[in-house]
């Protein structure tokens, strides 16, 4: 296999990437519990330099007791980013609301949009996927995915999903690179800081650091490349203990804590997953490719890591450990995992690329819906509601989810007067503009061969 293919074109990912971030700003579609806690903890460590709430509890339900002191009942890793964000933000703002969705847009669209060009990168120059086709990859992550309702959401998934496709990146040798290497001790020191940071902001991404451990074990020359990985993953594990002893009472309790969040049954947390991301049924398919080229000693290190890490993950996901219930595009707690999935897809060429395209479509538009309406609904809702018009400023703006929880959502397109779901029409442009010149050529001699085949057959 050649996997020297012609460039990926830095201005097709940059345009991917600006596609997610106004998606992120064009709609907000309101906090949660989680999101909420969160932000109430990075107003806390901005305005105090502590990690009690205070008179900041009453924001969110999602919060603990102890010794008569409010904490958030959540990952601080998230929060440790957002402070020096939102410390400059209050300069420029008192607006509470505007401050939330900069914050959301900062770290989870931008987060989002990483990933999207990492999947790209990666399919390009790991897998040997052709351009247009690993681009294809980059933009179904972005918006066929549960990753889309992140871009509004300030929640810890995407940004830990990022940091350890990040390492993952680093950690996996370019194709053909025969025997073990040696890593670079800064290169190691970047993969395991990544690694830690993901693992402090979401604990279950703990399967995505395994699977590089794996790589880095099988792909290194002697141990001594584990020294600095081992030491630059310590440093955010030890403030981790720090915040759950002073927290929780116990250095190891967040860890812990997390397993005893919404257990749902296995089905149901696959099921929401295949349900807003419908391409995944064509993963039996690429398995069973991927076991001939497995016998036949074919499969490369990079697909069979991104094998692991999507296993695992999933494995995670059907476990049920989850701190919230699943949102209508999928259980959340997939969001990490889910560049992997997308990547297995990169085996697929001729025909079966013209079935996984009307699929990726279909998953944009539910995704959408979702994102649109409530992320927090069923999909047989969220779609009625989005046909209806019903979307996030019509529900939101005058309902509350529980006492001290506001949802306030809104759609940038009311602004120019758009109303119902003709205020999504502006997100168009982007996406056209980001989608449109990579595959303009490719539509155009597609539709030609078939008008010089039927001609010919006249």
């Amino acid at each position: 296999m050649d996997f020297r293919p012609e460039p990926l074109p830095r201005r097709w990912t940059r345009a991917l990437a600006l596609a997610v971030l106004l998606t992120g700003v064009a709609i907000r579609p309101g906090g949660n519990a989680e999101a909420n806690a969160t932000f109430a903890l990075a107003r806390a460590l901005a305005l105090h330099q502590r990690y009690e709430l205070g008179e900041l509890a009453s924001a969110s339900s999602r919060t603990i007791s102890r010794d008569g002191r409010r904490y958030a009942d959540q990952p601080p890793g998230l929060a440790f980013f957002a402070w020096p964000l939102l410390a400059a933000l209050r300069v420029a703002t008192d607006d509470l609301e505007l401050q939330a969705h900069a914050l959301a847009v900062a770290l989870g669209a931008l987060a989002v949009a990483a990933s999207s060009v990492l999947v790209a990168r990666i399919a390009h120059a790991r897998l040997g996927a052709p351009p247009r086709w690993a681009l294809a990859l980059g933009a179904v992550h972005a918006a066929g995915s549960v990753a889309l309702a992140a871009t509004g959401q300030l929640t810890g998934e995407p940004l830990a999903g990022a940091l350890a496709l990040g390492a993952f990146a680093l950690a996996v040798p370019p194709p053909g690179d025969g025997g073990p290497r040696a890593l670079r001790a800064g290169r190691a020191l970047v993969i395991g800081g990544l690694l830690g940071w993901a693992v402090l902001t979401e604990p279950l991404v703990m399967p995505v650091a395994l699977a590089v451990a794996l790589v880095v074990a099988a792909t290194t020359d002697g141990v001594f490349a584990w020294v600095p990985i081992a030491l630059a993953f310590a440093l955010p594990q030890l403030i981790a203990s720090h915040y759950a002893e002073q927290c929780f009472g116990d250095p190891f309790a967040l860890g812990a804590r997390l397993e005893t969040g919404v257990a749902g049954m296995p089905e149901v947390a696959l099921a929401r997953l295949v349900a807003g991301s419908p391409w995944l049924l064509l993963l039996p398919l690429v398995s069973l490719d991927a076991v001939f080229r497995l016998a036949r000693g074919e499969l490369a290190l990079a697909e069979g890591a991104c094998w692991l890490a999507a296993v695992l993950g999933l494995a995670s996901v059907a476990g049920g450990f989850d701190r919230r219930a699943p949102w209508g595009g999928g259980p959340p707690a997939a969001i990490p995992f889910v560049p992997y999935l997308v990547l297995l897809l990169h085996p697929l060429r001729g025909r079966w690329m013209a079935v996984a395209l009307p699929l990726f479509a279909v998953a944009g538009a539910v995704q959408l819906a979702s994102l649109a309406t409530d992320p927090l609904v069923d999909l047989p809702a969220a779609w009625s509601r989005a046909c209806a018009g019903e979307l996030a400023t019509s529900r939101w703006a005058h309902d509350a989810a529980s006492p001290g929880e506001a949802r306030v959502g809104w759609i940038l397109g009311e602004a120019v007067g758009l109303a119902g779901a003709w205020s999504l029409a502006p997100l168009a442009l982007p996406w056209l503009l980001a989608l449109g010149p990579p595959f303009a050529p490719a539509v155009r001699e597609f539709f030609g061969g078939r008008r010089r085949r039927i001609g010919g057959s006249l």
